[in-house]
């Protein structure tokens, strides 16, 4: 018998649910996850208007006080930290409020508990690309089989995003990285540093992009995602952050993954895609990409790159 998918505590920051479109999705995002079976634990991190309600309404963890920048923004490693002190579970999901979870995480994670590589015991870091989808208002979660027409739509209409852009990481807690990077919720560049902290020491980046699928409700376009670069990249705290965390080149995306989930199970991913992953992770290459990354993030701060 197929070992049972474990429990799971999935945590995030939530934005004010006073802005009716963003409370939407959040909902969305939300009642998705209470979807899940086992039911897992939720933690919502941080302050804004209308998260302990939410919380009391929906039976979730709510953790108000969470180090933040001078805005309220809370840190990402304080989040993970906390989550990892506080949580029932020994399985943590780091996971954005606006991501729908639509299909196969169950799956994932009975996999991830009946895997027999030896290099799992030791810690691992698993995530997945998203689908973008315009969601408009509150999915009917009442409804029988919920999923099904959005699933539709997402084959339809849905873009599958880049590697890097990672709006879930699934983790044991008794492996969280001991280092800290003071970058809040919204600052690009922490979904690298914290998928590298797990290869650096050894542990397996796994990637569930064909098992798991979660949708992000959009909400940004290229514009705004481009400002909200430029304005990180203008930040004091910003570049002093990054050379705490070893600067651009200590990043890594799923492109470097050590595993592939599928349908047929946990394995090593084709050759060229073991080849390619290969490459990247040499020092010379990814000098490289760390000195194009902070030309491009010099770029913004003079307000010349997208």
């Amino acid at each position: 018998m197929p070992p049972k998918a474990p429990r799971l505590t999935l945590f995030t920051s939530p934005r004010s649910f006073r802005d009716a479109r963003f409370a939407a999705m959040q909902r969305n995002a939300i009642r998705s996850w209470l979807a899940l079976r086992p039911r897992p634990e939720i933690m919502l991190f941080g302050a804004d208007a209308g998260v302990a309600d939410i919380a009391q309404e929906l039976g979730l963890t709510h953790v108000p006080d969470v180090a933040s920048d001078g805005r309220g923004v809370p840190m990402r490693s304080a989040m993970c930290a906390l989550a990892a002190q506080l949580a029932d579970t020994e399985l943590l999901c780091g996971i954005n409020a606006d991501i729908i979870v639509l299909d196969g995480l169950g799956d994932a994670l009975e996999a991830l508990a009946g895997a027999a590589d030896a290099r799992l015991r030791h810690g691992f870091v698993a995530a997945g690309r998203r689908h973008n989808l315009d969601v408009a208002g509150e999915l009917d979660f009442a409804a029988a089989d919920w999923r099904a027409p959005l699933r539709e739509r997402v084959r339809r209409e849905g873009e599958r995003f880049i590697a890097s852009a990672i709006d879930y990481y699934l983790f044991p807690k008794r492996a969280v990285p001991s280092a800290e990077l003071s970058l809040p919720m919204d600052a690009p560049g922490w979904d690298p540093w914290f998928l590298y902290q797990f290869q650096r020491r050894g542990m397996p980046l796994i990637d569930l992009t064909e098992v798991v699928s979660v949708v992000h409700q959009n909400h940004e376009t290229a514009a705004d995602l481009a400002a909200k670069r430029r304005t990180w990249a203008q930040h004091p705290m910003a570049a002093a952050r990054l050379r705490e965390a070893g600067g651009f080149s200590c990043m890594a995306t799923l492109r470097e993954a050590d595993l592939l989930l599928t349908t047929a199970g946990l394995g090593p991913p084709p050759w060229r895609r073991r080849a390619l992953a290969w490459v990247f992770r040499q020092a010379v290459v990814r000098r490289a990409l760390g000195a194009k990354r902070a030309l491009q993030a010099a770029l913004r701060r003079r307000g010349g790159a997208s």
